[in-house]
């Protein structure tokens, strides 16, 4: 779980060296909403007892004293799909402005945040660019170092998620609403 967390530390907050990004906030044709349902609300915990805390604005992370604030309409959107939400968070970097997308999923008391997490890009441009416009960036050394996807439409975003591209989760638990 810890690299989850140093991930969604690093990502979320515009610090990132994520390899699989967006060039919109996800799914592209979807309007995004400026308030998170009231249900999402509260405080959660992992199993390393780091805190994620959710407000109607604001999505924060708290790891060994250090706060990480994502907040709807500033560095992150959040769009409805399908019974649950997608969370794009910005990350400027030299590619530019692009995104780090989370679908997010509330099962009782339990909140699911799944994102892409591949070392082998060779793979997530093989398993995955058939279901979505995508350009790859190379080091010097010609080694694939990130691969931005650019669906058009929720049908394509709805392929890269059926196909599996979000292929981490990262779980929370309800302690406080």
């Amino acid at each position: 779980m810890r690299t989850f967390l140093q991930f969604l530390v690093l990502s979320i907050f515009a610090i990132s060296c994520d390899t699989v990004v967006f060039d919109n906030p996800q799914p592209a044709d979807v309007t995004p909403i400026n308030k998170i349902e009231k249900k999402y609300s509260g405080i959660y915990i992992d199993c390393e007892n780091d805190t994620l805390i959710i407000t109607t604005s604001t999505i924060s992370f708290h790891s060994n004293g250090k706060e990480n604030k994502a907040i709807l309409g500033s560095n992150a959107i959040l769009k409805p799909y399908k019974k649950q939400y997608v969370l794009s968070v910005l990350d400027s970097s030299q590619y530019g402005n692009l995104w780090v997308c989370f679908p997010m999923q509330l099962i009782n008391d339990s909140l699911y945040l799944y994102f892409a997490d591949y070392g082998d890009l060779e793979k997530v441009e093989k398993e995955f660019g058939p279901f979505a416009a995508n350009k790859s960036y190379f080091s010097s050394e010609g080694k694939r170092v990130k691969i931005i996807f650019s669906p058009k439409n929720s049908s394509d975003f709805e392929g890269l998620v059926n196909a599996g591209l979000f292929n981490k989760k990262a779980s929370f638990v309800l302690v406080k609403q």
